[in-house]
């Protein structure tokens, strides 16, 4: 294997948190394709918000929308979802990764299969929850480790200096 190609990757690595080392394993494709799988589902239904929509009631408890007015905007929702790209831009997994919730998703994602514990992304989270501002940020140097990112040049730290979500 070249070596550029063996960091596309990444490698494995580890974070210690309150006292306790996790295992971060390295990205692989499918990992890829989990975090922008993820990524789309944040994406508001347009058959669900319309659904939302077409029920509201007035002051008196009338409907806003007739029913043919309720039947063609969920017919013209149906539409818009059929047009809508199912895969996630670069741009919309670039920006979900450098926020505090993509960092909370990585680390279950990279956690989970050597500490049973990180069971879920709101296990992920309390977990996290627990970090300091520098000792986040060191995490998120293991991440981008481990995803290969940063051999490359393209890790968030090295594409944008400011965090774009305040942490809880």
């Amino acid at each position: 294997m070249a070596e550029g190609a063996k960091n596309i990757a990444g490698t494995p690595a580890s974070v210690t948190i309150g006292g306790k080392t996790y295992r971060l394993t390295q990205w692989t494709p499918e990992l890829i394709g989990e975090v922008e799988e993820y990524v789309v589902s944040l994406r508001a239904n347009p058959i669900v918000k319309t659904k939302e929509a077409a029920g509201v009631l007035d002051a008196e408890g009338a409907p806003l929308f007739t029913a043919e007015e309720q039947q063609f905007m969920i017919t013209e929702a149906i539409k818009q979802t059929a047009m809508m790209n199912h895969s996630a831009s670069q741009e919309e997994v670039s920006l979900f990764l450098q926020s505090y919730d993509g960092s909370c998703f990585l680390f279950w994602a990279m956690a989970r299969r050597h500490q049973p514990e990180i069971d879920s992304r709101a296990t992920a989270r309390q977990t996290l929850d627990k970090l300091s501002k520098p000792e986040m940020d060191l995490l998120e140097t293991d991440i981008m480790r481990a995803s290969g990112m940063e051999a490359l040049g393209n890790s968030p730290s090295q594409t944008q200096d400011q965090e774009t979500e305040p942490r809880a």
